[in-house]
């Protein structure tokens, strides 16, 4: 914090305190101005004090060891007995104010100290306070409760901040209540509600980027929110004092704050009382969220959930405020991927929970998809299970996102069992789904499961859990009548989900979304039709099937069709109508698709291959005409609605992939196969794209085919040559199902662009975090679902995903418009 104008005087102090941290000893430099020369050593401008570490210091003693102390002893609780000319002793010397009076004229001999004692210093663990011209400290709140809790207010070095603190107080009125248990200012009758904004080391910097959209979606449409004082905690799950990125994220947020205040409260600010900075205080070494670490490392979580529990206890005390019990309307954790999508939000938030207390929880549970075309062991991030359906503590469970009363006695319970368990085995699971998996098993008697070598101590050894079943279903016999978990509809929870505009709903806040553009038509895409390998279309009736699904398809944002036939030997040309009757043999399609309101026609042309070249040549063989592509065999069919991404205003196409990993990759055969084959390409490459996801580049198509016939043919003859160059002598039946590629494949061919260094063109989304959004569906013969072929994800239509319902359990989602398999689930518990 630099109150002197002279530049001389930054820079001497900058070279002071660069080279000496961390605190140790206390070095402090003193101007004589600021001191009467009866109190100065004869002659001396400036008075050089040292204090061993543990020891305090006094700020002056004459040539005699006479003098008084410049600070004033503080008290048990931090607090100066009395105001002093100098700083309190228990102040660390790098919280400390500069003063503004006579640092310029005296700026040369303070950088001549500064450098020798650079230069003396520089291997001593010391830190320097420099005081020019006289003392000014920080305001007295800074040192009293509740903010003395937290150590930014005596971290900051922004003294624009502090006044804007120190004046917000002194013109509202608003001061530490008498009451030792309840700091609510001048409010005191309001009802309150606390908005925490948690964040971590990582998140400091862009902190204050996330309250941008707060301005274009105001919050409430007028002030205070139906009454309510909402206050705003700016959550650090470490400690202030030890990172200054925090500190500095949390100055431009809290003088923003305040100073669109003394402006007239024209932003967001005018929906909240106040802004308050706490901490965690969790050591740097064991603050971790390591999702990849899930099954092996059990405090992999350790972070959110300590700071979970201790911000529990912390609104618990009421010194910030009181937002429990008949005034208090809760606390709304709320994390920086919370995002509004409507203006007004908090009133909404605010009428809501009137509506729905008493409650302990509320908030709202998954309402995504990306768990609907998985199988039973990949669903989601919890990857430990292998039974059939997603676990009701899973698919019920309630974002930590939610609204939490802290006076609740169920979940005072459930955060105590969670400050037990944080030495055990069960701290590997995310607090809020740990909770979940608590009340299922008091309502069922079913233990959850948890990754096997979680369970495996330092020795090797397994880990034998508490069994809790008894005591938590007293607690379900307790409240569950009483349904102290309620479901939002202002919140509405995506967890890490790919989602366009048009699948949202009626929230007005949404956690976890990835919001991507739809395409547009001013970007053609052809679709190559791949596969077919009988020169007969009577015999290829799955070609005709695709086309038919394009004609239903609503919204696809296909403007050509090639369709790739064999060679033939004894025909010139083929013949159309063949393919699609009623045409009179035309090389078109005319169909009615439904996109912006224009009916559009859908050339269709075919495409031979060279003889002798084989089906899976088929990607490096068509020609199109336009900028992109994808490719299709003939098996399969377009979605009724397809959901191609791409990234806002750079409109890069959005890819999704799969991690090259034991679970998702290497367990087959042929995908490994596909890996090892990219790694020539990219070595290390460990994503993996399916043919049908990707939108293939027609330029960096032909470059990536030219390459891969380079090494190995045009018909992939050397593709498993050994290293001799031998060829390779491996039977290939091109029309049966192969345990490795034999052409080109999507994975490889991202693995050319990154070596190349073209990946920039598309966004890759781990499939396995966000889901993905196929474009095309396996044809199962009629699509017909019965009780002997329940693939509901193979549904598109609405009427039939209920006509399945019975046989199937099939679920329709109206949002997304798909069909999946009804989770197991204990709403209305």
């Amino acid at each position: 914090l630099f109150y002197s104008s002279s530049l001389l005087a930054k820079l001497g102090l900058t070279l002071l305190t660069t080279v000496t941290r961390p605190p140790c000893n206390r070095v402090v430099i003193i101007d004589r101005t600021m001191l009467s020369d009866s109190d100065m050593p004869h002659g001396a401008d400036y008075v050089l004090l040292t204090a061993d570490e543990g020891e305090e210091a006094g700020l002056l003693r004459d040539g005699n060891g006479r003098g008084e102390r410049a600070d004033a002893a503080a008290g048990a609780d931090g607090t100066p007995s009395a105001p002093s000319p100098g700083p309190p002793a228990d102040i660390e010397p790098a919280n400390m104010m500069l003063a503004k009076k006579s640092g310029r004229r005296r700026a040369g001999g303070i950088i001549a100290i500064a450098a020798l004692l650079g230069l003396a210093l520089r291997n001593v663990s010391t830190t320097f306070i420099l005081l020019m011209g006289g003392w000014d400290p920080r305001p007295d709140f800074v040192f009293e409760r509740p903010y003395v809790a937290s150590s930014y207010y005596t971290s900051t070095r922004d003294a624009d901040v502090l006044k804007l603190l120190q004046d917000y107080q002194e013109s509202t009125g608003t001061t530490m209540a008498d009451d030792d248990n309840n700091f609510s200012g001048s409010n005191s009758t309001r009802p309150r509600l606390a908005i925490v904004r948690p964040f971590c080391e990582f998140d400091a910097e862009p902190l204050p980027a996330t309250f941008s959209c707060w301005n274009d979606l105001q919050p409430c449409e007028s002030s205070p929110p139906h009454g309510v004082a909402v206050d705003l905690f700016l959550y650090y799950s470490q400690t202030y004092s030890e990172n200054d990125e925090a500190v500095r994220a949390v100055d431009s947020i809290i003088k923003n704050f305040y100073l669109d205040i003394e402006g007239g409260a024209l932003g967001w600010s005018r929906c909240f009382d106040r802004v308050y900075a706490i901490e965690g205080n969790i050591p740097q070494e064991v603050d971790l969220y390591i999702p990849a670490a899930q099954e092996e490392l059990y405090i992999w979580v350790n972070g959110p959930n300590r700071q979970f529990e201790r911000l529990y206890r912390e609104i618990q005390t009421r010194n910030w405020g009181i937002y429990d019990g008949p005034l208090g309307l809760g606390v709304f954790l709320m994390e920086g991927d919370m995002v509004p999508v409507k203006a007004f939000w908090l009133d909404r938030l605010v009428e809501e929970i009137e509506a729905n207390r008493p409650f302990a929880i509320l908030g709202s549970r998954y309402l995504g998809d990306k768990w609907d075309n998985m199988d039973a062991i990949d669903r989601g991030t919890y990857q430990w299970y292998h039974y059939d359906d997603v676990p009701p503590a899973l698919s019920d469970h309630q974002s930590g996102n939610s609204i939490y009363n802290t006076s609740h006695p169920l979940l005072e319970r459930l955060v105590s069992q969670l400050e037990i368990e944080a030495a055990s085995p069960y701290t590997s699971i995310p607090y809020d789904y740990r909770m979940s998996q608590i009340w299922v098993e008091g309502l069922t008697g079913k233990v959850p499961r948890l990754p096997p070598k979680i369970l495996i101590n330092e020795e090797g050894h397994q880990i034998q859990l508490a069994n809790n079943t008894d005591m938590f279903q007293r607690w379900a016999v307790a409240w569950r009548e009483k349904k102290p978990f309620k479901y939002s509809t202002v919140m509405a929870n995506y967890a890490a989900t790919n989602l366009l505009p048009r699948h949202l709903g009626e929230e007005y806040l949404v956690h976890g979304a990835k919001f991507y553009s739809p395409w547009e038509p001013s970007i053609s895409v052809t679709l190559v039709v791949s596969g077919l390998v009988s020169p007969d279309s009577n015999s290829d009736p799955p070609a005709r099937r695709l086309l038919d699904s394009l004609d239903r398809s609503i919204d696809h944002p296909f403007s050509e069709v090639v369709v790739i036939l064999p060679a033939l030997s004894n025909e010139t040309h083929y013949n159309a109508k063949n393919l699609r009757s009623g045409t009179g043999g035309s090389m078109a399609v005319r169909t009615e698709r439904r996109l912006a309101g224009v009916t559009r026609t859908i050339p269709v042309r075919t495409q031979r291959r060279e003889e002798g070249i084989p089906a899976f040549m088929d990607l490096c063989q068509v020609n199109v005409d336009t900028d992109w592509f994808m490719i299709a065999t003939a098996d399969h069919r377009v979605r009724r609605r397809v959901n191609l991404m791409f990234t806002p205003g750079t409109f890069r196409p959005v890819v999704p992939f799969t991690p090259a990993t034991y679970r998702f990759c290497f367990s087959k055969n042929a995908c490994r196969e596909n890996v090892i084959l990219a790694e020539r390409f990219n070595p290390g490459h460990y994503r993996v794209v399916e043919d049908l996801d990707m939108l293939f580049h027609v330029g960096a198509v032909n470059e990536f085919c030219t390459e891969w016939k380079g090494r190995y043919g045009t018909t992939g003859e050397k593709l498993y040559s050994d290293e001799q160059g031998k060829e390779d002598n491996r039977e290939r039946d091109y029309n049966k199902e192969t345990v490795a590629p034999f052409g080109p494949t999507a994975t490889s061919y991202l693995a050319y662009l990154v070596s190349k260094q073209y990946d920039w063109m598309y966004k890759l989304a781990d499939g396995s975090l966000y889901g993905a959004r196929p474009a095309f569906l396996l044809s199962n013969g009629t699509g017909g679902v019965d009780e002997d072929n329940c693939l509901c994800y193979l549904i598109d239509e609405e009427a039939r995903c209920l006509r399945a319902a019975h046989a199937c359990g099939c679920v329709w989602r109206p949002r997304f418009e798909t069909c999946h398999e009804r989770f197991s689930t204990l709403v209305g518990r």
